[in-house]
């Protein structure tokens, strides 16, 4: 078994060669994406990573992604940041079928993945909420075999009885396009090819692996194939919330741990208050989860602080939480403000509130908000317009050239254009072009921080390894948090993770809520059950508000 290693981590991973394979296990805030650019900087300080090969740095999201590169840049001088390429593991498998599609005789002409026409495709084959854990259940479990091609993929499907999953295949082949798992299972199956494995090989030094509770199996061959044992993955097993899209926290850190990797691990936040940690803590409290230690308590000011609020119904807590956020906006202009929800209807109450009383907010649902996006829809606008055309010849044009000024096959990034051109289509009229459009745009607000000054507004998920100074996390009632289908013990420990995941967003404060009663349909107000966590971590949170917080 391995061993844990007391040295301090930092010095650890400095000095460990390159060919120490690494797990390092990392809390919510413990300093992970700056342990992993640490890693990164000692590798190329070592020589061990030397032009013209690189250093592979995989993430699970863009989000994420940007996160490590803004970390990289502080950590390495300039001339060595070009050392390090950093992408989402999509992407990389995007990027290798592009590259070498051909070699399984792939139609190269087949859509990357969008989301809004792959949403069409599930309804239309009759993929709903109601059977969505079914169906996506059979989808995952063959497209996550990296030793099946097309045929047999479809092939196995119909043996599978499972006619939603049928038509929904059938109907990605009809009209040229390829869903996400699609692009792993190509990525996987060339990687197994040793002719291919060996160019990435001899491109690659090593690799750097984020949030590793995120992998599937299938993902971790397709590291493994490539980086063999000179890797250094960091990730923390009370973080997994992707079961549904794939997830295997439990298989991967076995896999993992048999490998008797280097273990390192980190206790000590650097990211929140002894305010927040106080709900981590609370939460994680029984679980076997590492109770978390504030680096330094005498830097945080007295205005942080973990607090509920109880409110009758969604409108008055959406009147409540305008003032609250008002008056901190208004008090602290340069921070940030997560509100985080597990679900997007709570929003239809608050989003209205919000924009009636002027609060300009990043909502994270939509692609024109990010800011990454944003660039490259204003640098080929013009380009893309340039020719007299109809406004979807120019939108189709604009998505040929941002994608192609993205990364060889950053299918994130193309799936975010798609969804932001498609959005501002929708506000052509005869007197304003597509161009124009674009240009109205707001411009991002320091659009290299991966989180800006201000308000946003996203689900749980959407918030996975992000931070803000002020966290709001609203609906905490049963059927909420957890989700109302979460039936399973397995199910409903994930969602205890989502919400660890949630708290663990905030820095400074934290701010919790719930509704005393919700209303079904306009004619149809039932009390709200609170959360089963809310108990806990009300017990040490501040009451606000004029109802008690029990």
């Amino acid at each position: 078994m391995t061993q844990l290693n007391i040295e301090k981590p930092i010095d650890l991973l400095r000095r460990l060669p390159i060919d120490r394979e690494v797990l390092l296990i990392a809390p919510a805030g413990c300093g992970k994406t700056q342990a992993l650019a640490t890693r990164a900087a000692a590798l190329i300080q070592q020589g061990s990573v030397r032009s013209p090969r690189r250093l592979l740095a995989l993430t699970y999201s863009n989000k994420a992604r940007d996160n490590l590169r803004v970390r990289l840049r502080s950590e390495l001088p300039a001339s060595a940041q070009q050392l390090v390429q950093v992408s989402t593991l999509h992407g990389f498998a995007g990027r290798v079928t592009a590259a070498h599609g051909r070699c399984l005789g792939l139609d190269m002409t087949r859509t990357l993945p969008e989301q809004g026409a792959l949403r069409r495709l599930r309804r239309d084959a009759g993929i709903s909420y109601q059977n969505s854990d079914y169906v996506d259940g059979i989808l995952t479990r063959h497209k996550r075999n990296a030793g099946i091609d097309d045929q047999a993929l479809l092939d196995a499907l119909a043996d599978s009885g499972c006619r939603e999953a049928v038509a929904y295949e059938q109907a990605l082949r009809a009209e040229g396009r390829v869903d996400f798992d699609d692009m792993l299972r190509y990525g996987a199956r060339l990687l197994k090819l040793e002719r291919v494995a060996r160019l990435y090989r001899q491109h690659f030094a090593g690799a750097l692996v984020d949030e590793v509770q995120d992998l599937s199996l299938l993902q971790l061959e397709m590291i493994e194939s490539i980086g063999e044992r000179r890797v250094t993955y960091a990730g923390d097993p009370e973080q997994g919330i992707y079961a549904f899209a794939g997830a295997e926290p439990a298989s991967i850190f076995r896999r993992l741990r048999e490998r008797e990797p280097e273990l390192v691990p980190l206790t000590v936040s650097y990211r929140s208050s002894p305010a927040v940690l106080r709900a981590v803590n609370a939460l994680a409290s029984g679980t076997g989860a590492p109770v978390l230690t504030c680096h330094d308590s005498t830097k945080w000011a007295e205005d942080c602080a973990f607090a509920s609020l109880v409110s009758t119904n969604e409108d008055a807590e959406a009147r409540h939480l305008l003032r609250f956020i008002r008056d901190y906006m208004h008090g602290y202009p340069e921070r940030s403000i997560g509100i985080l929800t597990r679900g997007n209807r709570r929003l239809s109450y608050l989003l209205p509130v919000l924009t009636h009383a002027g609060l300009t907010f990043q909502d994270w649902s939509v692609p024109t908000h990010v800011p990454s996006v944003m660039a490259l829809l204003r640098r080929h606008a013009a380009a893309a317009c340039a020719d007299p055309g109809s406004p979807t010849t120019h939108g189709e044009r604009l998505v040929e050239l941002c994608t192609a000024d993205a990364a060889l096959g950053d299918v994130t990034t193309h799936d975010e254009v798609r969804s932001a051109v498609d959005i501002l289509l929708d506000q052509v009229t005869p007197g304003v072009p597509l161009s124009q459009v674009v240009a109205r745009m707001p411009t991002p607000q320091q659009p290299d921080r991966p989180v800006a000054p201000g308000l946003h507004v996203l689900t749980g998920h959407a918030g996975k390894g992000q931070e803000f100074d002020l966290v709001i996390i609203v609906g905490l009632e049963d059927g909420k948090i957890p989700d109302f289908r979460a039936t399973t013990s397995v199910a409903i420990a994930e969602e205890r993770r989502v919400l660890h995941v949630m708290l663990s967003r905030a820095k400074h404060s934290l701010l919790i809520t719930r509704i005393e009663n919700e209303t079904r349909t306009p004619r149809w107000v039932a009390p709200a059950k609170r959360s089963p966590w809310w108990d806990l971590l009300a017990e040490v949170a501040t009451e606000i508000g004029a109802r008690p917080a029990r």
